[in-house]
């Protein structure tokens, strides 16, 4: 059913790490306490970030296998992948007419058929691994408050249809009131094919799939620096470079990995991930780092491939 989706805040703070919000008091997922990392792991890839774009991430390693640490600075599911709109919408950061600036039609719409497979990724998961995060279809409209754009809304629709393949519609006012009664708006465009959904459960939900597929998941445990395994000095150095990530929701957040080289394919592990306690630290071949966890500690892996939708 069409309808619009508020997250209610309560703005009362934050109970143990997670915002005190209308998701928080509607939690259908477990919230599970868990370990501060105080030892040594060892991987095949260290994941770093407990948000959507990091456990879609060490998800998609350990179903192909992978052996995958994540380490979240805080509680999974207490940063902004659990407090979004909830919104699941197929596209990029970029506005569609960037996109087609950017890479040519022929790119442009695969890559927004990377983004449509991302939202089936998203349901595919859900129903899998059972996750209670209400996903249901419902459209998305987007409004106009300012009725000299009329023109370029329609166009939109257009290019839109034209070039990515969707079914989006133009709907006038008196359609936008019978959805919602209010005299601000003028006219608008609606997607069909969006969904919505509970963003914390989600979140939860992914890590215990994480955990169900052998990932070993520890909180509270900030990532202070990435150095090469002074044991593994001979293998080949090479920087940190972007990888989409992808998953099925309605947040922004960027994957970088430090992608070992040929030369460090044997033992011992190429990196070594350290956190804020003290003998606490991972080693591993390659390192997941998702954008929050970067900051101004990384600032040579600092890349932007902002999707909505998450798809590894």
């Amino acid at each position: 059913m069409l309808r619009f989706f508020a997250a209610v805040m309560a703005d009362s703070g934050v109970q143990d790490g997670f915002v005190d919000s209308y998701y928080l008091h509607t939690v259908q997922e477990p919230i599970i306490e868990r370990p501060k990392l105080s030892s040594t792991a060892d991987a095949d890839v260290c994941v770093v970030g407990g948000g959507l774009a990091g456990l879609c991430t060490a998800l998609s390693l350990a179903e192909k296998g992978k052996s995958v640490v994540l380490v979240e600075r805080g509680r999974v599911g207490g940063g902004p992948s659990g407090l979004s709109g909830g919104f699941v919408l197929p596209g990029f950061a970029l506005e569609p007419y960037e996109l087609l600036e950017a890479v040519g039609k022929e790119k442009a719409r695969k890559l927004y058929q990377l983004s449509v497979e991302g939202m089936d990724l998203l349901r595919d998961r859900v129903a899998r691994y059972n996750i209670r995060c209400d996903l249901k279809q419902s459209p998305a409209l987007v409004a106009s408050v300012f009725p000299s754009r009329r023109q370029s809304y329609k166009d939109f629709v257009g290019e839109m249809n034209d070039v990515y393949g969707t079914r989006n519609s133009f709907v006038e006012q008196d359609e936008i009131r019978s959805i919602c009664p209010s005299p601000t708006y003028y006219f608008g465009i609606l997607d069909p094919d969006s969904y919505e959904l509970h963003p914390l459960n989600l979140t939860l939900g992914l890590a215990r799939a994480c955990e169900l597929k052998g990932v070993r998941i520890y909180e509270r445990s900030a990532v202070t620096s990435v150095l090469d395994n002074p044991a593994a000095a001979a293998a080949t150095a090479v920087p940190a470079i972007a990888a989409a990530p992808e998953d099925g929701s309605s947040s922004s957040s960027t994957a970088l990995v430090a992608k070992q080289g040929k030369a460090a394919a044997a033992t011992p592990r190429r990196f070594v991930v350290q956190t804020s306690h003290e003998g606490g630290h991972v080693t591993a071949d390659d390192v997941v780092m998702t954008v929050g966890h970067t900051g101004g500690n990384f600032p040579s892996a600092q890349a932007t491939v902002g999707l909505h939708t998450y798809i590894l």
